[in-house]
């Protein structure tokens, strides 16, 4: 957990990966509750640990309003609509040596199984372990795109590049006392 008044390092961060996509939103937030959402926490695979650097963020999504006027003096209007929200980061190639993948790191062959059928895969990224009261960070489904680098002298790299899809939101982890955890919005994305 990250000390008051300090600087985090980018390993405190987190990445899991959802058993199943997100497919509602708590009652508290309009939705029913009654399906898969960020709120449950048992949803949620443990830790993505080997994966490497983590990147989160997108591009700003922009609409022209230039007027003639504006335009005149040189300027164009664009106001921020939207952001893609974007999750990127590199895992190490891990073959099977079985056909059913059944020796393979079952994070990895989620997201290959979501890349090759084209299917959303749920990723929550936080600041911390969510166990931790006051975990924040991303959270949504998101469509998984692989891109490999296969050097002559090293070992095989996935660059992974996940594009959000739906059920987007900013959270804040309230509590951790059971496998159930309580997650809070703090702003909708």
């Amino acid at each position: 957990m990250p000390v008051p008044g300090t600087f985090q390092f980018g390993y405190e961060h987190r990445l899991y990966i959802g058993h199943d996509i997100l497919n509602d939103r708590p009652s508290t937030m309009g939705g029913d509750g009654s399906g898969r959402h960020f709120n449950t926490a048992s949803q949620w695979t443990s830790a993505y640990d080997t994966i490497r650097d983590l990147d989160v963020g997108g591009s700003e999504n922009t609409v022209d309003i230039t007027t003639r006027d504006e335009a005149r003096k040189g300027f164009t209007v664009e106001p921020v609509v939207s952001q893609t929200g974007q999750i990127s980061f590199q895992i190490r190639w891990l073959p099977s040596q079985q056909s059913d993948l059944s020796d393979a790191d079952a994070n990895f062959v989620k997201l290959l199984k979501a890349w090759r059928g084209q299917n959303s895969v749920a990723l929550m990224e936080l600041d911390q372990e969510r166990e931790n009261e006051g975990a924040q960070g991303f959270v949504g489904n998101f469509n998984i795109s692989f891109n490999w680098n296969k050097p002559v002298q090293g070992v095989v790299v996935v660059d992974v590049n996940a594009r959000l899809v739906s059920f987007p939101d900013w959270i804040v982890c309230q509590s951790y006392t059971s496998p159930d955890s309580v997650f809070e919005i703090i702003e909708n994305v």
